[in-house]
């Protein structure tokens, strides 16, 4: 049976610990970024796809994982001759902390500022003025945040900021042909209890949190991370994690419901489904080894992210990380979908299903 040719691409980038999310609309629409961690691996994306302008940058919320990369991919894209027509960013914490995150936060949201790029998160929150939600919709898709309601962003602006930011962080639901993914953030479950039922149900899940805790911001009556799952159906879960995170992502408390019912792929292997993989000369082999599969197998494309912090952003390619790689979502326009790296791939050997690694109780779904 023939497939549509029409296509809405979800590319879930390996940036190591944290977020970085690319969608690419049918019909040669501008593309959405959502969170960025690494500036390289979001420049190196924007070249091999030839993309010139971006309709929207969003941030979910302003952790380090999720905007690390932010202010130099915008400096390099708009350098490179690209336009980006809006970033949507919203304060969540208190801007003069000392901490990373606060200066970080800071200086991204000085410099979005300065360029005339902002644009305020809440305005494509639900309650929000139709116009303006309407901007992400076309005639049969959409790019929308979901969550958090807007009642809870605007109480930041009267100075009601909650302990926990992550109640604060964006869900986007990226939806083409009757099927939508939808990208968690870094949202706990008083967030996804608080948004629209109907925007719920999504055929792909991008994990909250990196399958970390979802308790953030306090209990949601009748909420767990079971329901949750049940809430949203995935057909297949993505957890978006760093190899050396040191949260110890992802928790099998919050991933193992998952696991039970739908493939589950990650964007790194880590030593929490590789127990034996403790030692970093263990890690880089390991993932040297997939990494070549991977590439013979799904023409992966040729760049990965980078070590750490102390390489410059003009360090030579020779210095990037092997990793398992992006996860790529393509829906289409007659309501299939299919992923990449395929089923069976060197990929989903190594970081699924999880359920056969020994720190997951669960046996294989039915």
């Amino acid at each position: 049976m023939a497939t549509s040719s029409r296509s809405m691409r979800v590319f879930c980038l390996d940036v190591g610990q944290g977020d970085c999310t690319f969608v690419l609309p049918p019909d040669g629409a501008p593309a959405i970024l959502f969170d960025c961690k690494d500036a390289h691996v979001a420049s190196m994306f924007v070249r091999h796809h030839r993309i010139k302008k971006i309709s929207a940058i969003i941030f979910s919320h302003l952790d380090v994982d999720h905007i690390a990369g932010g202010q130099q991919f915008i400096e390099d894209f708009l350098a490179g001759g690209g336009a980006i027509e809006y970033v949507y960013i919203d304060r969540d914490r208190r801007l003069d902390d000392a901490k990373t995150d606060g200066i970080t936060a800071k200086k991204l949201m000085d410099f979005v500022r300065e360029r005339g790029l902002a644009h305020k998160l809440q305005m494509l929150t639900p309650r929000a003025d139709p116009a303006e939600v309407d901007r992400a919709h076309h005639a049969d898709w959409s790019v929308r945040i979901i969550g958090p309601r807007q009642e809870t962003v605007m109480g930041v602006a009267r100075g009601h900021l909650a302990e926990e930011a992550n109640v604060y962080s964006a869900v986007l639901r990226v939806e083409f042909g009757g099927k939508a993914v939808a990208v968690g953030g870094d949202a706990p479950l008083v967030s996804w209890a608080a948004m629209t039922p109907e925007d719920l149900p999504a055929a792909v899940l991008r994990i909250p949190h990196h399958g970390g805790a979802l308790d953030d911001g306090g209990p949601a009556p009748g909420w767990s991370a079971q329901h949750l799952y049940d809430t949203v159906r995935p057909e297949m879960g993505i957890i978006s994690v760093g190899t050396r995170n040191q949260h110890k992502h992802p928790h099998a408390d919050w991933v193992s419901p998952l696991l039970a019912r739908c493939t589950t792929v990650c964007t790194q292997v880590t030593p929490r489904c590789e127990p034996e993989l403790q030692s970093e000369a263990g890690v880089l082999a390991y993932r040297d080894r997939i990494l070549r599969e991977r590439w013979a197998e799904d023409a992966a494309p040729a760049w990965r992210h980078r070590p750490d912090k102390r390489n410059k952003h003009d360090d030579p390619p020779r210095n990037e990380v092997p990793c398992a790689g992006t996860v790529e979502i393509v829906l289409r326009e007659d309501g299939t979908w299919h992923r990449l790296p395929r089923a069976g791939s060197t990929h989903e050997t190594a970081t699924i299903p999880l359920f056969q690694r020994p720190w997951c109780k669960h046996g294989p779904p039915p």
